[in-house]
């Protein structure tokens, strides 16, 4: 009788926590993974009752990659009708941070309050906590439209919308690995991803760069993201060495940003 070491793999595996092995996928729990990602990060589906299984943030860079879909399809309909390459940036990302809900963006302002806060950040007249966290969320904001424009310059529509797909499914694959390597997780962070679940993100996410740009554009794109996840993870730890929950939108924006200006310097050089 031949032995089937994947159908032994599935029936013996958690089935919240992943495959045992990082070759092994299953492609209806990965669209399950792919139903639960959306619902979790997005408001393209209805939440679901129960918690999203930990082994769901495999597919993160799916869910991503088409938040980036999204965004690049309106960059590429606002740029058919005439609007400047920075008018156009500005709907694409308007368009991705409602399909998410700003839950990213909202999130991001948090950590960036809470950490700024530990650290003692700058005081207005009279003693309050200046809006670190709303500042921050303008700078991202301002760079990641105007690095889409500047694409969207270089290669026209089509290469600001590939790129957004590229990018956001980085971003969202980002977190994932760094919740993976803290050290020390706050407790109302997610349940921490097993290595077979990072190491199929980080595949899928690969794929998913290597299918929608050059295959330069691309390595420099996941160099960057790769960079930008070490920084802002090691940027993201309050004091006392804990890696906050909310820490993991600040990974997941420098992510994107890191991959698009990575991506747009190799292309300008």
């Amino acid at each position: 009788m031949t032995h089937n070491r994947q159908s032994d793999t599935e029936n013996s595996q958690d089935p919240r926590q992943g495959p045992r092995h990082w070759q092994d996928v299953n492609p209806a729990a990965l669209f399950a993974d792919f139903k639960s990602a959306l619902s979790a990060l997005t408001r393209l589906r209805p939440p679901e009752e129960e918690q999203m299984p930990p082994r769901a943030q495999r597919a993160y860079p799916f869910a991503g990659a088409l938040i980036g879909l999204i965004g690049g399809i309106g960059f590429l309909l606002a740029s058919g009708i005439g609007l400047p390459a920075l008018v156009s940036s500005a709907i694409a990302v308007g368009l991705m941070v409602t399909a998410t809900g700003a839950l990213s963006e909202r999130t991001f302002v948090k950590a960036v309050d809470r950490l700024a806060s530990q650290s003692k950040g700058p005081r207005l007249v009279g003693g309050e906590a200046a809006p670190t966290g709303m500042i921050a969320l303008v700078l991202i904001l301002i760079a990641k439209v105007s690095l889409i424009a500047g694409l969207g310059e270089i290669g026209g529509a089509g290469l600001a919308l590939t790129a957004l797909i590229a990018a956001s499914a980085a971003g969202y694959t980002g977190p994932v690995s760094a919740l993976h390597f803290a050290y020390n997780v706050d407790e109302d962070a997610p349940d921490r991803p097993a290595e077979t679940v990072v190491l199929q993100a980080l595949i899928f996410c690969a794929l998913i760069a290597f299918l929608t740009l050059y295959v330069w554009t691309a390595l420099a794109g996941l160099l960057g993201a790769f960079i930008g996840v070490i920084l802002s993870g090691i940027l993201a730890v309050r004091r006392g060495k804990a890696f906050l929950h909310n820490s993991l939108a600040i990974v997941g924006e420098t992510t994107q940003i890191a991959f698009l200006a990575a991506s747009y310097m190799v292309l300008t050089g």
